[in-house]
């Protein structure tokens, strides 16, 4: 069974690249990437043993992301990422995955579509099984954001937050 934990770490790779069994980009979505920065609200079903379902946002520029899922966040600056469970009050600081292709393998794209409102749809299946649906009817272009947006401060966090720091 594919736990929420998983689905969860598994969303916040597949949602940042988009396309996801070729591990590149399709040129439309690199170009705009680089060139801005793109949010955009989600829905996902991930159905194996059990039906998970939700919604979120993510926020993507060059290498780095925020993707919020309401219960998590998840903040990558392109060398760290940050996964908050503000609930659990803790947050879990580790190196951002090497490269898109080796965070992702095991998993099998069934469909890619770009819509006409320039969002996507796509499917993916899991080695176990489970099959994640992605809903994203816009992408919205804005202006280049400061690193700083990519970054979870943990310094203004009180005692009673488990920072765990996998970086050191």
């Amino acid at each position: 069974m594919l736990s929420f934990k998983r689905i969860f770490l598994l969303l916040s790779v597949l949602l940042p690249t988009a396309y996801l069994a070729a591990a590149e980009l399709p040129a439309y979505l690199s170009q705009m990437i680089a060139s801005s920065c793109v949010s955009a609200d989600f829905s996902y079903v991930a159905e194996g043993q059990t039906k998970v379902s939700g919604e979120g946002r993510i926020t993507v520029q060059d290498s780095c992301y925020v993707l919020d899922l309401n219960l998590m966040q998840v903040y990558c600056d392109g060398s760290r990422r940050w996964t908050v469970d503000p609930a659990g009050k803790e947050v879990c600081i580790e190196k951002a995955p090497g490269s898109v292709k080796g965070a992702i393998a095991g998993y099998g794209i069934e469909s890619f579509h770009k819509l006409s409102t320039g969002g996507l749809k796509t499917t993916v299946t899991s080695g176990g099984g489970t099959r994640i649906r992605l809903d994203v009817p816009a992408l919205k272009e804005g202006s280049k954001q400061p690193i700083s947006l990519f970054r979870f401060d943990t310094s203004s966090l009180d005692g009673s937050w488990i920072i765990t720091d996998l970086t050191e």
